[in-house]
């Protein structure tokens, strides 16, 4: 396991999801021929799992910020092939049952993480937020039965994973580290 300490009590990552939500925090640290992206498309691939992205990470893509290897050659499978799907905006206004409503979470994530962040919320960005939107997108429109984010952000890790867990949802959504991820899936 990683050397790093866990920041949120979670079982361990394995059986990953059948949906998987990939931040740019994790897919600026996978180069493009490193054995980390061989694995991960690998383990796509073969064991039936479908990865997205959000709107807001294709945005953070599509600028002229590249990472530690440059995050932007990711852009071409995420237009192009099948097994990485980008999601349009999320409805706002869409829930699971009688749960809250995506606005009402990605509202509370926001504050959650404009906490953390110690920063004001009007000048903090919401595309970390906006995942708890796109988890539940991605169970209510594309109907899989679980949903993982992969992150490699502490605070969002914390917001979410808050957020989520005061809530029924918690049951069909899992918060993932990136690097305990690439670990199992090796």
């Amino acid at each position: 396991m990683s050397g790093r300490p866990k920041l949120v009590d979670s079982p361990p990552p394995y059986p990953l999801p059948d949906a998987l939500l990939i931040d740019s925090s994790v897919l600026g640290g996978i180069g493009q021929s490193t054995p980390e992206r061989r694995q991960l498309i690998n383990y796509i691939r073969s064991n039936n799992k479908q990865l997205y992205v959000s709107t807001g990470v294709v945005e953070e893509l599509d600028k002229e910020w590249a990472g530690p290897y440059g995050v932007n050659d990711w852009l071409d499978p995420i237009r192009n092939e099948d097994w990485i799907i980008a999601l349009p905006e999320p409805d706002y206004g869409a829930r699971i049952r009688d749960g809250p409503t995506v606005s009402e979470m990605v509202d509370e994530a926001h504050r959650e993480l404009a906490k953390l962040e110690q920063e004001r919320e009007d000048e903090l960005p919401k595309t970390d937020a906006k995942f708890v939107g796109n988890l539940v997108q991605i169970r209510v429109s594309e109907g899989h039965d679980s949903v993982g984010l992969i992150i490699d952000d502490r605070n969002a890790e914390r917001a979410l994973s808050q957020v989520v867990s005061e809530t029924e949802y918690e049951q069909f959504f899992r918060i993932l580290r990136g690097p305990e991820v690439f670990e199992e899936i090796q």
